[in-house]
C-alpha cells in the first residue's frame, strides 16, 4: 500500500490551498491505478485589524479642530460581526466607524466569524500637526 505523506502548513497565516494526494484504488499494492484526492484548506484564518485617520478642519486660522475620527475595519477572514470599545467605554457594532470629534486612548475591536473571533487593541493619539 502507498504511504501517504502529511503536510504540516503554519495556521497564524491566511491562505487557501489545495493539495493533491494519490491514493490506491485498487487493493493496495497490487499496482493498480491511482486517483487524486482534493483536500482543500481553510479559506483564511480570521485575524482583526484596523485603521484610524483624524477628520480636521482646516478653513483656516492656526489649529486645526478634529471634527471627526474615522475607523475602517481591514480585518483578514471575512467577518460577520464587529464590537468596537473605544477609551470612553462606549460600543458599536459596525464595520466602520464616524465618531464625531477627536478619540484619544486604547481603542478595541473584537471580530467574528462562525463562533470564532479575533481582537486587537491600538493606542489611538492625534499626533496631525497644522
Amino acid at each position: 500500500m502507498k504511504q501517504l505523506k502529511r503536510i504540516a502548513t503554519p495556521l497564524a497565516i491566511p491562505f487557501v490551498a489545495a493539495l493533491t494526494l494519490a491514493a490506491c484504488t485498487s487493493g493496495g499494492s497490487d499496482g493498480g491505478p491511482t486517483t487524486p484526492v482534493t483536500a482543500e484548506q481553510p479559506a483564511s484564518v480570521l485575524v482583526a485589524n484596523f485603521d484610524h485617520r483624524f477628520e480636521l478642519d482646516a478653513s483656516g486660522g492656526t489649529t486645526c479642530p478634529v471634527v471627526e475620527t474615522v475607523f475602517t475595519d481591514t480585518s483578514v477572514g471575512s467577518p460577520d460581526g464587529w464590537l468596537w470599545e473605544l477609551p470612553d467605554g462606549t460600543t458599536y457594532e459596525e464595520q466602520n466607524l464616524m465618531i464625531d470629534g477627536e478619540v484619544n486612548g486604547l481603542v478595541r475591536l473584537t471580530v467574528s466569524r462562525n463562533g470564532e473571533s479575533s481582537i486587537v487593541e491600538r493606542n489611538v493619539m492625534n499626533d496631525v500637526v497644522c
